[in-house]
């Protein structure tokens, strides 16, 4: 399986949980983004089939409107850019050979770092075929910062 396939069947099994982050690197070539976000060496993008504006999976990219301040934008991240993901209920995967140099070095020396490296085996068996129903109504938890 490829590596892009691979990529949309873990975003998608995170997404039937209402919302997932997308860990990105802005600069990849053929990423569409807000200007001021482009020159960020990563960002951190919330993502949901939930969301107002409309949001597609395929076999080159993610394509979402996303709110940015009070404006919303009209998002498109290849999977090549991504080089995380994390999930609702606390799960978060990295693939090391896309992460941003910035950051390996930071990861290297993090004991606390926790995140578990992309395998085939985090690639659900049986993917979802259309966007999951509606979780707006579930508590959602809160978000603690890793150092």
């Amino acid at each position: 399986m490829n590596r892009s396939k691979e990529k949309r069947l873990i975003l998608e099994e995170f997404l039937k949980h209402d919302y997932a982050f997308l860990h990105v690197r802005p600069q990849v070539e053929g990423a569409i983004l807000p200007l001021d976000v482009m020159q960020s060496p990563v960002i951190t993008l919330k993502v949901s089939f939930n969301f107002e504006g409309k949001m597609t999976l395929d076999d080159d990219r993610v394509t979402a409107e996303l709110r940015f301040g009070d404006r919303i934008f009209p998002c498109k991240i290849p999977w090549p850019a991504i080089w995380g993901m994390s999930s609702i209920d606390d799960k978060r995967l990295i693939w090391p050979d896309e992460l941003p140099p910035e950051l390996q070095q930071e990861l290297k020396l993090s004991p606390q770092a926790e995140v578990a490296i992309a395998s085939s085996k985090d690639v659900p068996e049986n993917p979802p075929s259309e966007a999951p129903p509606s979780t707006k109504n579930k508590a959602r938890p809160t978000l603690r910062r890793v150092k």
